[in-house]
């Protein structure tokens, strides 16, 4: 890897991993070391993945994609297939540095992704299920699925469970897959459905 030719003819036990690490992703954004092993006495292998982009954060008239764990892979005009976050705050779409948001929202975006990856909803999945991501009012946020519902809650502390709790109320729901919105006012309540969803056609 081109990157890492600043290692030839440096010492073996003087090479940071860390260092190296930054100095590939640096430079590849879309590259993420996950291990740097050494071979005495002259070899050095460095391991890489491919970091995917997950979600399109509107910036600036185009979209920031960032990964699972929030770092920015480019800037583009166009978002593609991935799922598009609007009303979030960008205070820095930096490439290869994290997602800066107002609001804590850049959290807040990823715990959404991590509760559907936890369901099983992962890569192609995720970006094939979530079509957009509405984060414009303060403390609210709408998910719409690629099939027409909207998914709606207001409580942040509970992002992963609410996320849960309406794909569990999805997948075995299939009549409301053709539009409409559910809402979760309080997941402790009751008297709201089985998972506690309002549904709105």
């Amino acid at each position: 890897i081109g990157q890492a030719s600043h290692l030839v003819g440096s010492n073996i036990l003087t090479i940071s991993e860390r260092a190296v690490a930054e100095k590939v992703e640096s430079a590849v954004p879309y590259a993420k070391v996950v291990g740097v092993e050494r071979f005495f006495p002259t070899k050095v292998v460095i391991y890489v993945t491919e970091r995917v982009p997950v979600l399109a954060v509107r910036h600036q008239g185009g979209y920031a994609l960032i990964d699972r764990e929030g770092r920015v892979l480019e800037n583009v005009a166009e978002a593609g297939d991935v799922p598009v976050v609007t009303g979030a705050d960008v205070t820095n779409a930096t490439v290869g540095k994290a997602l800066g948001t107002s609001r804590g929202l850049t959290a807040k975006l990823l715990e959404i992704v991590s509760a559907f990856e936890g369901m099983g909803y992962e890569g192609g999945n995720f970006c094939s299920t979530v079509g957009s991501i509405d984060v414009t009012v303060s403390e609210d946020c709408r998910i719409n699925t690629r099939a027409g519902v909207c998914f709606a809650f207001n409580d942040s502390a509970n992002v992963y469970y609410q996320v849960v709790s309406f794909m569990n109320w999805y997948s075995v729901s299939p009549d409301y897959r053709d539009g409409g919105t559910a809402r979760i006012d309080n997941v402790f309540n009751a008297e709201i459905q089985r998972f506690g969803i309002i549904y709105t056609p």
